[in-house]
């Protein structure tokens, strides 16, 4: 009897814990599955900009059937920026009719075992369901019926959420093609509320929550600074916010945390956020802001593009702040106040500022002690007077081309070169 137990427990031991090890173990390798990185450019923006208006909520009535369609470069830009939002990877999606296959890279924190997971997933539709062709992790191929089991078992336990089945019921049917993914979906104003609701919790962490909550007060408190003028330099804010982010940090703060909490909370104040209701706080929490029109060298709109560009870096997507502030110019161009080399430099400048922010503790404990000392602005923004700037479609194609043409690029370079010798970047 006691050497049966021994076995069983052996056995045992070997499922839960032996088995596991080694299917991990082969499941990361030393080289990444996928190594080109996603770039979005300003076509892609136009795109979904395009795709947002077709799909504009105030167009629809309620019970409006819509059909919205996504290409196969659609779902891969969309894939691989919300992965580049949250972890370090990237992802390939192969669309073939009725069926789609993934492709995907997940960068892994320093360990003994490897550096990526690497994973293949193969899915087609049958009889209205999802159905799993093949699923493997690494050199580590899950047995089907395993991997339509954990696909059906997620499926149930989305099921006990009622904002889950509503979406569901909303989806009136899709099809595979192979080049696009269409979804007929009908349209419940209310059901988007709620959605909308809870994403905004979704994307903001409670942690995140509670230090924005913070900068947002200390930001409203020095607008009601009596003495300030209705225009303020940049700096007048940063001072003090990265004064109360460095006592923050040398009270055990994260100092990354920290500082994505600041620029968010900065960038939610120069674009007129009401940000109690963002993060779902009383207003009394955070106070009552007056309002000012914060400067980055004497311009208003150089304040905006760089503290723009700098939230979308904190929040993992530098890539993507570099084309929105390209977009924008491209945008102007074709009738706004035109291509300006100007407002790219006011761009490029917050990407490297919050990519500072928020690279290492390091990092993010230097920028704190820089700014806390109060920085002047060339510190961190370069001269731009001598860049072209008010340029229309037309002009912008006769000096320069297009984007990317070998006169451009010597503009941007010239820009790239001149933060590289700011004071804030010197050093790295």
């Amino acid at each position: 009897m006691f050497k049966f137990i021994r076995k069983v427990l052996f056995l045992l031991i070997l499922i839960v814990v032996v088995v596991p090890m080694v299917v991990l173990v082969m499941a990361v390798g030393d080289r990444p599955a996928l190594t080109t990185e996603i770039q979005f450019s300003p076509d892609d923006l136009m795109r979904a900009k395009a795709l947002a208006e077709a799909n504009d909520p105030r167009k629809m009535t309620p019970g409006e059937v819509h059909n919205l369609t996504l290409s196969e470069a659609d779902i891969n830009l969309l894939a691989n920026y919300a992965i580049e939002r949250f972890i370090n990877g990237g992802v390939l999606i192969d669309l073939q009719p009725g069926a789609a296959s993934v492709r995907g890279t997940v960068k892994l924190p320093d360990n003994p075992v490897g550096d990526y997971l690497n994973l293949y997933l193969e899915v087609y539709q049958a009889a209205g369901r999802v159905k799993v062709q093949r699923l493997q992790f690494g050199d580590v191929r899950i047995p089907r019926v395993l991997a339509q089991w954990l696909l059906d078992t997620a499926d149930r336990f989305g099921r006990k959420d009622p904002d889950y089945v509503a979406v569901l019921e909303a989806i009136n049917g899709y099809r595979i093609t192979e080049q696009y993914a269409m979804v007929m979906y009908q349209w419940e104003p209310d059901l988007v509320k709620r959605l909308e609701g809870r994403g905004k919790g979704a994307l903001i962490p409670d942690a995140d929550k509670r230090a924005i909550a913070a900068y947002a007060k200390r930001a409203a408190e020095i607008s009601r600074d009596p003495y300030l003028d209705n225009s303020v330099p940049l700096i007048r804010f940063l001072q003090p916010m990265f004064k109360l982010a460095e006592d923050r940090t040398q009270r055990g703060g994260d100092p990354i945390l920290e500082n994505r909490a600041l620029v968010t909370a900065m960038s939610f104040y120069v674009n007129g956020t009401n940000v109690a209701r963002l993060i779902g706080v009383p207003v009394e929490t955070i106070g009552e802001a007056a309002p000012h029109e914060l400067t980055l060298r004497s311009r208003h709109d150089f304040a905006q593009h760089f503290l723009t560009s700098a939230v979308i870096t904190v929040a993992g997507g530098d890539k993507l702040a570099d084309a929105i502030g390209l977009f924008k110019e491209v945008d102007d161009s074709h009738g706004g106040t035109g291509f300006s080399f100007n407002d790219i430099a006011a761009d490029r400048a917050g990407v490297r500022f919050g990519e500072m922010a928020v690279r290492s503790a390091e990092e993010a404990k230097r920028l704190q002690s820089v700014f806390a000392d109060g920085p002047w602005e060339s510190d961190f923004m370069p001269e731009v007077d001598d860049l072209p700037e008010f340029l229309s479609a037309e002009r912008f194609k006769q000096e320069y081309e297009r984007i990317g043409s070998v006169r451009y690029n010597a503009v941007v370079d010239k820009i790239e070169a001149r933060i590289a010798k700011l004071k804030l970047h010197a050093g790295e």
